[in-house]
């Protein structure tokens, strides 16, 4: 099970510190937890996917036209730094859960 979300940037003075604000549906935000990993992309470098996880999920709403909405934090690692600017625009996937292996078949003759 994936989540999908656009998410935004937020930047302290220090460069450093570059973090993603996640906008979580209020519908989806019961299958979401810190420590999830979450990939990323901004449509700069579209062939490159970032990583990081939640750090910090605030549990005060945001409301923003009538949908209620739930902040996520995801720190921006330093190495991603060089890539990515305050305010793009982020297309994120929150990883809230994973199935085992397929298992394979096998014709046999």
């Amino acid at each position: 099970m994936q989540a999908f979300r656009q998410g935004s940037w937020s930047q302290y003075s220090d460069p450093d510190k570059l973090e993603i604000q996640i906008f979580v549906d209020e519908t989806d935000i019961g299958q979401i937890k810190t420590g999830q990993e979450v990939y990323y992309s901004v449509d700069a470098y579209p062939d490159k996917t970032f990583k990081g996880k939640i750090t910090k999920i605030y549990p005060e709403p945001v409301v923003k036209q009538n949908i209620v909405y739930y902040l996520a934090i995801v720190p921006v690692r330093k190495e991603y730094a060089e890539f990515l600017r305050p305010e793009m625009t982020v297309y994120t996937k929150i990883i809230a859960g994973t199935k085992g292996m397929p298992l394979l078949s096998q014709t046999l003759q």
